[in-house]
Order: C-alpha cells, then sequence, then structure tokens
C-alpha cells in the first residue's frame, strides 16, 4: 500500500464513485412506486418471488421454519465474529495498515446503515408479512417499522464486502455468508427481494468505496501515529529486529508504505 500518485488518485476515485452511483443506483431503481403512506407491495415480481419463497418454508418440515429464523440473525453474528477474530490476528501482528483497513469497515457499514434508515423513512414502505397473505416463520416487526431497504442486509453485505478488500483471501466465506443472510431474510419472511437487494448492494459498495479511497492515506496516519508506540515498534531479535541493511530492519506494516525515492549522492565539488 504505497503513496498515491496523480494517476492512481484519479482511478481510486472514479472506482469510488463508481461504486457508490451503483448501490445508490440499486436503491432509486429498486425504491417501490406508490401512492399514500405506507407503500403497500402486493403486486409484482418481488411480491411473487416472495409469496412463493414463504410458501416454501410453510410447506416445509416444522422444524424448518424455526432454524431458518435463527441463521438470519446467526449469518450476521458470524460475520462480526470473523471480522472480531481478523482484528484480533492483525492487531497480534502489528499490523497498523491492517488496522487502518479493517477500521474503514466498521465506518463504512455504520454510515451506510445511517442512510439506509434515513431512505426507510422517506420510502415507508410496509412489511411484506402484513400486505401478502402468507405464513411467514419470523415475528412479523411492528408497525412503523418499515422494510424497505433491508438495514440486516446493508450491514452483513458491508461487513463481507469490506473484509473481502481487507483480507482476499477471506472472501470465499465471507461473502457467500453475507449473501445466505441476505436470502434468509426473504425466506423468514419480513423482507421483499427487493429489499434485501438494494440493502445489499448499498452496503457493499458504499463500504468498498470508503475503502478504496482512504484505506492507503489512513494508513498512512496509523503508521505515522502507531509505529513509534512500543506495542508497535518492531521485537528485539524477532523478524522485524534491526538487522543493519537487512530487509526485516523495517517493520512490515511500515515497509507497506514505503516509496522507493532516487537517492542524490553528494559529489564532490573541482
Amino acid at each position: 500500500m504505497g503513496i498515491w500518485y496523480g494517476s492512481e488518485v484519479g482511478r481510486r476515485l472514479a472506482g469510488a464513485t463508481a461504486a457508490l452511483v451503483v448501490g445508490a443506483g440499486a436503491v432509486a431503481v429498486l425504491a417501490p412506486r406508490g401512492g399514500g403512506s405506507p407503500v403497500r407491495v402486493a403486486e409484482g415480481v418481488s411480491a411473487s418471488v416472495y409469496a412463493s419463497a414463504v410458501g416454501w418454508v410453510a410447506g416445509s418440515p416444522s422444524w424448518v421454519g424455526p432454524v431458518l429464523e435463527v441463521a438470519t440473525d446467526a449469518t450476521l453474528i458470524g460475520l462480526v465474529v470473523l471480522y472480531t477474530v481478523v482484528a484480533f490476528v492483525t492487531l497480534f501482528r502489528r499490523d497498523v495498515v491492517g488496522l487502518a483497513a479493517l477500521s474503514l469497515v466498521v465506518v463504512g457499514s455504520t454510515a451506510a446503515y445511517g442512510l439506509s434508515e434515513v431512505v426507510k423513512v422517506v420510502v415507508a414502505q410496509e412489511r411484506p408479512c402484513r400486505v401478502v397473505a402468507a405464513e411467514v416463520a419470523a415475528h412479523c416487526p411492528a408497525v412503523g417499522d418499515w422494510s424497505f431497504p433491508s438495514n440486516h442486509s446493508v450491514i452483513a453485505m458491508g461487513i463481507a464486502a469490506g473484509l473481502a478488500v481487507a483480507r482476499p483471501r477471506l472472501a470465499w466465506v465471507t461473502l457467500p455468508l453475507g449473501v445466505a443472510g441476505v436470502v434468509l431474510r426473504v425466506l423468514v419472511g419480513v423482507h421483499y427481494p427487493h429489499d434485501v437487494v438494494a440493502g445489499a448492494v448499498w452496503g457493499g459498495m458504499a463500504v468498498a468505496a470508503l475503502m478504496l479511497v482512504f484505506a492507503a492515506p489512513l494508513g498512512h496516519v496509523y503508521t505515522f501515529v502507531l509505529t513509534p508506540l512500543s506495542f508497535f515498534a518492531p521485537r528485539a531479535g524477532g523478524r522485524h529486529a534491526a538487522v543493519p541493511g537487512a530487509r526485516g530492519a523495517v517493520p512490515h506494516a511500515v515497509r507497506d508504505t514505503v516509496v522507493d525515492l532516487p537517492v542524490v549522492r553528494d559529489v564532490p565539488r573541482r
């Protein structure tokens, strides 16, 4: 994670802008249309898919519904636990650059959630379990707890995408776990498909955009602030111990931020 140069700044800003456009565009396109408040979605593709999904659960063995209801929260808890484990491992490794990236996952998910709450109030879409005549596995939220977009999906995919960006090797775990949490919200009957898709795309894109722009600069700030502290200092005799002329003389977190610059040598005067 080196210092940005002009062309890289442009690429990162363009990528972040595109991600935000995709996320906000998904919310705008999928937002329900209709007069009155609250908005009631009783027809259309999303309502039809919802009815089929909850109908399948209702027709399954009696234990399926309770298991899915537990699983819908368990997936989010699993992502939070996984994030915590990764954060502790990163801290143990004294990877200040990694800590900077992980902190943006929390910031981005929180910001995406806050904006999602604003959209919920503005759109005021009624929960499908109050509109579509069907038996659902989960308890239907109280009146006034609006449905669009799904905050659960915003947070789940925000954490999943953030971990995938910060630790790409974990993408095969985090992204499927996030998708599972999104799908389960429909199966237990508390959200329409368009609710969870909008929430998932918005949460994932918002966190990815934030990390794309601020991960490198914040990594330099963390390095500057934390490296002088005794905990993050190189261990004596360890792989980061100061050995003259060795690459290990520079801590890994600091080495990631080093940019090779041309050396101007002293030229003897005539």
